[in-house]
């Protein structure tokens, strides 16, 4: 591909559109010489699309056959003149503009039911995860942003997971600078790969979404049905987004993350029944001022049926505690955040952004624990414990930036502030049975926690250009951190007084640093010199306020950092980093009150603990190639911490351990991962392989005496998967994990497992009408360690018709777990222990969901797009 002047054209697209629908069915772009090939491609008719950004778009009908010639000869491209209208049918399926791949949503088929996940999953160069984790480029997506603004703040699933897929325009892949940087023109090097769902115009003219309700009967046995209701609405415009979602169901389905449900696609512990609701507005009356807010809560209750085997490790030995635990749980987290985006003229901008989080918890247990020594019971622990908690956050940041001089000299003032509240109240009831002899002890106690945590900064800065490229950063961060723990604890509603507490940290800090950075289109060079002093006072008043000591501490750290960042080619970029931090003991870790919750395990802070001192450094590697959409991401890195916080565990005759926290001379960890992703046109498959390596070495103390635990971690997983997904769309693989970890004490606390999984994943769209899918994966756990090998398979399948006008209507049956064999396994491996936890989940069903599509968005000129089409 040429231009009028008979140039090479880079990065042109030429494509082989399907006649019918205009859908991508195989695709080729243009090296630095403006060559082009397409290899593998089936017989058939199709249109031939050749497309370059400034340049008017053409197309021909050709048919491919054994006849067809295999050189089509230059194609002149000719120049779009300015403000001339484009009218063609087809659609443009990939573009590239500088450092923007732009993907056309219209060229990439999905069924009518899809949302935005599915779509990326159709897109060369994106991959999605079964946790739904993307990654572009063979990087990871760190923001969704949907026509350029937040969706729900900072959960960038809640856009992929929920935003139809027909309601997207155009997918664009870059990396994005920070907000500050894009404002002052100067480039601190912060990148973050970044998505952006462009919205087509249609479903900007009214409202959109849908709602559906399922149920499923008793089956296999079981007395639980199983139901689930949803519902989302959406309207946008050029200034506005307006966002609601809800649902209800019993299925261990969440909809959106929230605390402590991060894992999409994993196995949740436990039935779980959820109610769930949220909400997002976004205004921007100009190109310089915009507002938004978004509020995501659920109430979800749960009912958990957990088994565990524990291995203790002595230094001598080992002794083991196996132990069955049931939990009911309330749990109602809410979590809201805002922003506001406001500029003033050129030379001044202010950033404001908040978070609020409040969280209530009623959790009712019991719990069987049996301690035993060389095949004998030692002891054995009921317990039936209540607890109830209140968790509140609020944060804040500000950011105002001044341009000063003529934009070489800027101000920069950034303020924040956390507040976090809790309380906690406990109340429980133990029973030990102690062997030979024989003998019981029964206590009844309680326990109310009363924590709080306050912290605020103010940095100044002055960000002033020294040097064509070169500038020089100036600032200082002064603040204050202040923690709290009220502790009240009895027996038979008497109070305790040595063992409550009243304990406070206050720390104040200051963090000088200057940064020489050097910052080119390609490369950015950033030397940081800094400096942190801390005044680090440890107050414990104790209960009633019977103590009344301080311990005044001061401390001085350099914190020196590095980091360099070259796109020495297009696709192309190399990363090294080096930085250094401190980090301050909690007051939890220093209180120096034994905590008798689990009379099995007494925890007891240590006041004299110090701060770790960390250091870390890594390199990254990504290739990405556009002409064959392979990419290599890699990554190596190792940190070192001196005066890391460990502990030392002290075990009693009657296997009563105490746990105290201990700064130990060092922890280290190594850590290599790789993530190589390729076509294969021969077969037609695309092949992603990924892998990790990490090595870790820290210490302990074992009844005094040191361990030093080694441990090394293995994973490789790979997947395969089919390139033109016309109606067929394939993924098949298996993963590999092995933990050995060793320990300096005894050979015998060596401990080594291994996992093993394999998976499918099918899904045929025959025609708009139906969609059939099929998933399954088997998990095996080995291990030399534990009591037995474990296998759980996990199969499921589901069949959808779509009818009524555009596909607007489906009914779905969907099976889950059909062998019944479903469970939720963990294997944990610690410097004192190693522990193998069963955990229930849900079980089979089969269930039939109605769906229905709402509004009036998008429903022009034919409607969304639908049927069979073509990944790549």
């Amino acid at each position: 591909m040429i231009d009028e002047q008979g140039a090479p054209l880079s990065y042109a697209t030429v494509a082989l559109l399907n006649p019918s629908d205009s859908t991508l069915m195989f695709f080729g772009i243009t090296n630095t010489t403006g060559v082009y090939q397409i290899k593998n491609v089936k017989k058939g008719n199709y249109v031939m699309q050749f497309s370059y950004v400034g340049a008017k778009t053409s197309t021909k009908n050709i048919t491919v056959s054994d006849d067809s010639p295999l050189n089509y000869g230059d194609k002149v491209m000719q120049s779009q003149m300015l403000g001339e209208v484009k009218v063609i049918a087809e659609y443009i399926p990939i573009t590239f503009n500088k450092d923007t791949i732009e993907y056309n949503a219209k060229a990439f088929a999905v069924k009518p039911d899809a949302v935005a996940e599915d779509l990326l999953k159709k897109i060369p160069g994106v991959e999605v995860d079964e946790s739904g984790n993307v990654k572009a480029q063979g990087e990871d997506v760190t923001k969704v942003l949907v026509d350029g603004k937040e969706f729900f703040g900072k959960d960038l699933k809640v856009a992929t997971k929920n935003l139809p897929a027909n309601a997207i325009d155009k997918v664009q892949v870059y990396d994005k600078k920070s907000e500050d940087a894009e404002f002052m023109g100067t480039d601190d090097g912060v990148r973050d790969r970044t998505i952006n769902l462009v919205l087509n115009e249609k479903y900007k003219k009214g409202y959109f979404g849908n709602v559906e309700a399922g149920g499923s009967p008793k089956t296999g046995g079981s007395s639980q049905e199983y139901f689930k209701t949803e519902g989302k609405i959406y309207r946008f415009s050029s200034k506005s987004q307006i966002a609601a979602l809800g649902m209800y169901n019993n299925i261990n389905e969440f909809g959106y993350s929230s605390k402590g449900h991060e894992e999409w696609g994993k196995t949740i512990d436990g039935l779980n029944k959820t109610v769930a609701g949220g909400f997002n507005m976004s205004y921007n009356p100009t190109s310089k001022k915009r507002y938004f807010l978004s509020y995501l809560g659920s109430s979800i209750k749960k009912d958990i049926l957990r088994e565990s085997f524990k291995k203790n490790f002595l230094a001598n030995g080992s002794y083991i505690q196996d132990s069955e635990r049931d939990e009911n749980e309330d749990e109602i987290p809410h979590i809201a955040n805002f922003g506001v985006r406001h500029q003033f003229g050129t030379n001044s901008k202010l950033t404001l952004d908040g978070d609020f989080d409040l969280s209530s918890t009623n959790n009712m247990s019991n719990s069987l624990t049996n301690t035993s020594f060389e095949d004998t019971t030692v002891n054995i622990l009921e317990n039936n414990t209540l607890t109830n908690s209140k968790l509140s956050n609020a944060s804040a940041k500000a950011v105002y930036i001044q341009k000063l001089k003529e934009k070489k000299t800027q101000l920069k003032l950034n303020t924040a502030f956390m507040y976090d509240k809790g309380l906690s109240e406990l109340d429980w009831e133990n029973l030990t049975t102690f062997m030979n002899p024989t003998s019981f002890e029964f206590v009844e106690q309680f326990q109310d926690n009363n924590t709080e945590k306050l912290n605020y900064s103010f940095s100044p800065t002055i960000v002033q250009e020294i040097a064509p490229l070169w500038t020089l950063t100036a600032e200082v961060n002064l603040g204050s951190d202040n923690e709290s723990l009220q502790r009240t604890f009895g027996s038979m509603e008497v109070i305790n007084d040595t063992l409550s507490a009243d304990f406070k940290t206050k720390r104040n800090f200051m963090q000088p640093a200057i940064t020489f950075q050097k910052g080119t289109e390609k490369a950015q060079l950033k030397i940081t010199l800094g400096l942190e002093l801390d005044a680090f006072d440890k107050i414990n008043t104790g209960y009633d306020n019977s103590i009344g000591s301080t311990i005044e501490e001061n401390y001085s750290f350099f914190t020196p950092g590095l980091s360099y960042e070259n796109n020495y080619k297009t696709g192309r970029r190399i990363k090294m980093k080096y930085n250094s931090g401190v980090n301050m003991p909690s007051v939890s870790q220093l209180l120096p009150i034994i905590n008798t919750i689990d009379p099995t395990s007494i925890y007891k802070g240590n006041i004299d603990l110090k701060p770790e001192y960390s250091h870390n450094i890594s390199m990254m590697w990504s290739i990405f190639d556009q002409f064959s959409f392979t990419s290599l991401f890699t990554r190596i890195g190792a940190s070192y911490t001196q005066d890391k916080i460990s502990f030392s565990q002290t075990v009693s005759e009657s296997f009563f351990q105490q746990i105290t926290p201990v700064n130990v001379d060092y922890s280290q960890s190594l850590f290599g991962f790789f993530y190589f992703s390729t076509p294969f046109r021969p077969l037609g498959i695309k092949i992603n392989l990924r892998g990790s390596e990490n090595y870790t070495q820290g210490l302990s103390f074992i009844n005094e005496v040191e361990n030093i635990n080694t441990s090394l971690a293995h994973s490789l997983k790979m997947s395969i998967e089919n390139r033109t997904k016309k109606k067929w769309d394939v993924s098949i693989g298996g993963a590999f994990s092995i933990t050995d970890s060793k320990f300096s004490i005894s050979d015998s606390m060596n401990s080594i497992y291994n996992n093993t999984s394999y998976f499918a994943d099918i899904r045929f769209t025959p025609n708009k009408k139906w969609s059939i899918s099929a998933k399954g994966n088997v998990v095996n756990y080995s291990s030399k360690s534990f009591n037995e090998d474990l296998s759980i398979p996990l199969i499921e399948s589901g069949i959808s018709y779509f009818f009524l006008k555009s596909e607007k209507a489906s009914l779905t049956i969907k099976g889950y777990d059909l062998l019944n064999k479903s469970s939720n396994i963990s294997q944990v491996t610690t410097a004192s222990y190693i522990m193998q936890s069963n955990t229930n989940t849900i079980g089979r069903y089969v269930m039939l969901v109605f769906r229905l599509k709402i509004g009036n968005g998008g429903e022009e000129e034919g409607g969304p797009r639908h049927g069979p089409g073509s990944g790549f």
